[in-house]
């Protein structure tokens, strides 16, 4: 956790950040507006990270998972929120 949407701009600039992820299952319509706008403004990639189990046998329903969680896909990722903790 490196900080809020605030402090975007900043680690953008520190961490050489190139895509940005949003983790969260309802992002606040506004913050995800001012994202976009940053993101666009600057070449970033914005991706929005949901995960969700789906049945695979026809008794079952889809279902959302409460609390997504990111995961490593390559080189070294940081997270953004309230807290400031680097995540490796």
């Amino acid at each position: 956790m490196l900080g809020g949407l605030d402090e975007v701009p900043r680690l953008v600039r520190r961490w050489a950040i190139r895509t940005i992820v949003v983790g969260v299952r309802k992002p606040n319509d506004e913050a995800v507006r001012r994202l976009t706008v940053f993101c666009e403004e600057h070449g970033l990639d914005l991706l929005q990270f949901q995960l969700e189990f789906q049945s695979v046998t026809p008794r079952g329903s889809p279902i959302t998972y409460p609390n997504p969680m990111v995961g490593r896909v390559s080189g070294a990722h940081h997270r953004i929120s309230g807290s400031h903790e680097r995540v490796n």
